[in-house]
């Protein structure tokens, strides 16, 4: 896997049971296709090949994973556009790893640049 140096908004993620959150993204923008299906319009996903990351940001003053309601969280809610570029990150080759079972998932962690 490479490193890429754009990354683009998905989603803010947010774990309710730890109030933290997460911003996701993606290493291209996400495209569609519009076609139909038994006479409704539907959309689906025309490429392959995009790698997902998350995008931990920390609270400048405690250092801690942000928490769902911080005001910079509840700013990137309102203001980021799915596909928008997110300047100044980037993906890196590190895995996120399962909470849980603490193998590594597909998802890979972002970075500031």
């Amino acid at each position: 896997m490479n490193i890429q140096n754009k990354v683009y908004f998905r989603k803010v993620n947010i774990n309710a049971e730890r109030n933290t959150a997460t911003v996701i993204v993606s290493s291209a923008p996400l495209a569609s296709k519009v076609t139909t299906i038994l006479g409704k319009e539907v959309a689906t996903r025309s490429q392959s090949n995009i790698t997902f990351g998350v995008l931990s940001l920390l609270d400048p003053e405690t250092n801690e994973t942000m928490r769902a309601d911080h005001a910079t969280i509840k700013h990137i809610q309102k203001n980021c556009n799915v596909g928008q570029e997110l300047e100044g990150f980037r993906m890196t080759d590190n895995l996120v790893l399962d909470m849980v079972t603490k193998e590594p998932t597909t998802l890979c962690w972002v970075e500031a640049v």
